[in-house]
């Protein structure tokens, strides 16, 4: 207890800079914030001294590297790049591997204002717990706060970067883990229920909507196929020996509207209503959707259009998918196995978020059971 007092003691009449040897290879060197403790020991002859943070860590990092030289490998870390430089190697890696790089590339612009400067080996779980609370407080251009969802998929990306960054050997995995995966994530947002276009509201959107989106609309209405998939349909995608049709994978547009990657290519029978409306349509080009000859890239705005027109709120291109299933389930009765095949799902608790209801479906549900028990 004397030799501590004195030890705290004697740091105490330290300048800035000055060290003071603790020991068994422990130093400690006053800061103007404080004091930080180090390590020193030697190999090949020559003496290494590190810098590490506090007493305990000092202690623990010096057994590491003891137990490297005496295992005959070498105990100086490999330095870690900077955060900004390993954006841009992720960056790379994303582009190549992942549909929503430009997802990625947007993320990093905040993962940047925030780590661009920091090693990667600088950057502890304190760091990212206060990135987090500080971004869910921020608001986007259009004035609205940063939604929880967004914070999540930043945070998600963070994660992934240090998982590479240990996997590629960026970071020693020995002495370094993920400090995203430690510490509480930030609170989940609540789902929007899924939008249900009525018989009605389907009648006056098709009304509403031109030509060429009608057929669009009521392809998805009679497949559940997303939007992506539809805009990227080929003729080499259906088979007529078959009479099925077989879904391409996701494009960035289903991705960007926050689907997951774990959904199947689904293939889709075709009903006589669907071959009615295939055979009408032009084969002007390689894709079955077109708008005089050039393919159909995004037809989110004209939806949004024909939406407002038909008196319609909150209905998005989404919401032919939501409408198939639903109809399958509550109105046709289908099995959830047999819906999940058809959409793509992988998982069948996917599906199940599907059995909702809107007010139209709940009082023809109260109207069967007056018939029934009346």
């Amino acid at each position: 207890m004397t030799k501590n007092k004195s030890h705290a003691e004697l740091m105490k009449t330290l300048k800035p800079g000055e060290r003071y040897f603790l020991g068994a290879g422990i130093f400690a060197r006053r800061t103007k914030t404080g004091v930080t403790y180090g390590i020193s020991y030697k190999f090949d002859g020559t003496v290494i001294r590190e810098m590490v943070g506090t007493r305990t860590d000092a202690k623990l990092e010096l057994a590491n590297r003891r137990v490297d030289i005496s295992e005959g490998r070498n105990p100086r870390p490999k330095r870690a790049p900077l955060f900004r430089d390993f954006a841009n190697e992720y960056l790379e890696w994303s582009k190549d591997n992942k549909r929503s790089w430009r997802r990625d590339k947007t993320i990093l612009q905040h993962l940047r204002a925030r780590f661009d400067n920091k090693r990667l080996d600088q950057i502890q779980t304190k760091d990212v717990q206060d990135f987090i609370a500080n971004r869910a407080k921020e608001f986007t251009p259009t004035g609205k706060r940063v939604s929880p969802r967004t914070v999540n998929l930043e945070r998600s990306c963070l994660r992934r970067m240090f998982s590479l960054a240990l996997f590629w050997k960026r970071l020693d995995p020995s002495r370094y883990t993920n400090p995203v995966n430690r510490g509480a994530k930030p609170r989940t947002e609540t789902s929007k229920p899924r939008r249900v276009l009525t018989r009605d509201e389907e009648t006056r959107l098709l009304a509403a909507a031109k030509p060429y989106l009608q057929q669009i609309i009521t392809f998805g209405l009679h497949t559940g196929m997303r939007p992506g998939q539809i805009m990227a349909l080929k003729w080499s995608a259906i088979d007529w020996k078959t009479n099925t049709i077989t879904a391409g994978p996701m494009t960035d547009e289903d991705l960007e509207s926050g689907h997951h990657k774990n959904e199947a290519n689904p293939i889709v029978p075709i009903t006589a209503r669907l071959a009615r409306l295939l055979n009408e349509l032009p084969r002007c080009s390689v894709f079955v959707f077109t708008r005089d000859g050039k393919p159909i890239k995004c037809y989110r705005r004209p939806f949004s259009r024909a939406v407002k027109a038909a008196g319609i709120k909150y209905a998005s291109p989404h919401s032919t998918r939501h409408t198939f299933c639903t109809r399958q389930l509550i109105d046709c009765g289908t099995d959830l196995k047999t819906v999940m095949e058809m959409v793509g799902h992988k998982h069948i608790s996917t599906t199940q978020k599907y059995l909702h209801t809107n007010e139209e479906y709940k009082r023809e549900a109260q109207r069967r059971y007056d018939e029934l028990f009346g």
